[in-house]
């Protein structure tokens, strides 16, 4: 839930579509109200809650998002109304783990699964080891495809980055990175420098029993981060496949110890973060890991 505050004069609308992604003119990329308002409740309304809501708001609006709620404190405040507080505990559906690198592969992919189910927008929310964003990708049917990218950030509330590529190039998409969307700034504090990797979660993919569908498993399953983030998630099978993994018992003593701590950038241990949400059967499952360390 780190809170950065941007100054609207050091961006520059790009119109060219071989510009990385970037900020519209037409909005104020200077309104932060991360961690400002609070709902009707009193709850104070994070970057979790923000971006869940403009992931539903996306989906639930043909692509396109109204910025007058997201301008405004009062508006925001009436929206959205906390039902959980606590972490990751709120994960459902298909999910991704993605890497800095990778992130372009990762939305290749969603567009193609776009066309195959003859649809034209969908939404994820993309958690970091320190912060929560969201995505929002649709195919404009105009003379040409155009396949669009919007990327948001909480922490400039009232805009998104965009980026669109078409028919005859879009094949660049699987090039983006993180590095194209995030500042170096921005990548430290939501701990993408150390950890450099995300969870992409399709809540559109959810159903009525709330299932989780593991999409993509990371690279390395071997990181603290990827425990801390199914402890928090309730990811069972991820905890038993990190212990099941061959080279698990090859790990030096120090870096087994940095993996059961499973600590994210704000130096919170996978288990508290299991114990927060009540996931019983993944607190049972790390456990084993313990043991079998």
């Amino acid at each position: 839930m780190p809170i950065i505050n941007k100054s609207a004069s050091n961006y520059v609308e790009y119109i060219s579509k071989n510009n990385p992604p970037y900020l519209s003119k037409k909005r104020d990329a200077s309104i932060n109200l991360n961690g400002k308002v609070s709902d009707c409740n009193g709850e104070i309304i994070w970057c979790r809650h923000i971006a869940s809501y403009w992931s539903e708001f996306f989906c639930s609006n043909s692509g396109k998002i109204d910025y007058e709620t997201f301008s405004s404190p009062q508006l925001l405040s009436k929206a959205i109304v906390i039902q959980e507080n606590k972490g990751t505990n709120n994960i459902k559906g298909d999910v991704y783990f993605v890497e800095n690198e990778s992130w372009g592969s990762v939305i290749y992919n969603l567009f193609l699964q776009l066309e195959k189910e003859n649809k034209s927008h969908t939404s994820l929310e993309v958690h970091s080891p320190g912060h929560a964003m969201a995505l929002g990708i649709k195919i404009k049917n105009d003379k040409e495809n155009k396949f669009v990218i919007n990327f948001y950030d909480p922490n400039q509330t009232a805009t998104h980055k965009r980026v669109f590529f078409c028919t005859n190039n879009i094949c660049d998409i699987i090039n983006l990175t993180a590095y194209d969307f995030l500042s170096e700034q921005c990548l430290k504090c939501y701990g993408l420098k150390e950890d450099t990797l995300s969870l992409f979660v399709d809540k559109t993919k959810s159903n009525d029993n709330n299932n989780v569908f593991i999409k993509k498993l990371p690279d390395n399953i071997l990181q603290g981060v990827v425990i801390n983030f199914a402890m928090g998630a309730g990811l069972r099978e991820i905890i038993k496949k990190v212990y099941n993994d061959t080279r698990f018992t090859d790990l030096t003593k120090s870096q087994m110890k940095i993996l059961c701590e499973s600590k994210n950038v704000n130096n919170v241990p996978g288990l508290l973060l299991a114990l927060q949400n009540g996931h019983d059967n993944v607190i049972d499952e790390y456990g084993t890991l313990i043991k079998k360390s």
